[in-house]
């Protein structure tokens, strides 16, 4: 009887693996797509900054200087609570991560009224209800955010845990109070911000410019749609 087994992998690509308790039994098992080495034990990861699971995101956070960003992003936002509540699975970006956005949008969302109101949006993207650990990521299609927008998880023939494609789960299962947390190698930003993001002007310039000769006392228009008139001569 000929049964079929489904092997999940997962791959993080940051973090040194811990050896001190696993020994290499057999090595240079040659297999179709590369080698093999059999170990005596299952291998961790050697960093143990994050074993600390009473803290809520925010301590863990908080106590990492690399986390500085988030930190400082979430409590602009007003969602210190949000974060600390229990039963949640959260993506954290370390300040690393924050560069996929320039410095005059991480200013943008930490100061202007309207930046604020995104910078909520994006937050809650990384905080979804429930544990969710890494064999359940790897067996999820998708995952619901507190911001009501979905994640399509992906897992790579190279073993990536990837959600939508372009955002990479480079450390997994860093546990929590009451929950876990995933670090991911980018911020998530939703489709539908991004031209806010990108297309920012603040510069205020007027212009005189020739218009067309027409009727007097009819309407001028001005000749771009995003144009405004400023007075009616």
């Amino acid at each position: 009887e000929n049964d079929t087994f489904w092997n999940y992998y997962y791959k993080l690509t940051y973090g040194s693996a811990c050896t001190e308790k696993s020994k290499i039994i057999a090595r240079d098992i040659v297999a179709s797509n590369g080698d093999i080495h059999l170990i005596s034990d299952v291998m961790g990861l050697k960093d143990n900054q994050f074993e600390d699971s009473k803290e809520t995101v925010m301590d863990l956070i908080k106590h990492q200087p690399d986390y500085s960003t988030m930190y400082s992003m979430i409590r602009a936002a007003n969602l210190s609570e949000m974060f600390s509540q229990p039963n949640i699975t959260v993506l954290i970006t370390n300040n690393r991560a924050w560069t996929t956005l320039s410095l005059h949008d991480q200013n943008y969302l930490a100061t202007d009224k309207d930046g604020l109101a995104k910078l909520a949006v994006i937050l809650k993207l990384h905080i979804f209800p429930g544990v969710i650990d890494v064999t359940d990521l790897i067996n999820l299609q998708t995952m619901k955010s507190f911001a009501n927008i979905q994640f399509k998880v992906h897992v790579s023939l190279q073993g990536q845990i990837q959600l939508n494609s372009d955002v990479n789960i480079i450390r997994a299962n860093i546990p929590i109070r009451s929950g876990l947390c995933h670090q991911v190698d980018k911020v998530t930003v939703p489709s539908y911000l991004k031209p806010f993001m990108t297309n920012i002007c603040e510069a205020n310039e007027k212009e005189l410019v020739d218009g067309p000769c027409i009727l007097c006392g009819a309407r001028l228009p001005c000749p771009w749609s995003t144009d405004k008139p400023t007075v009616r001569l």
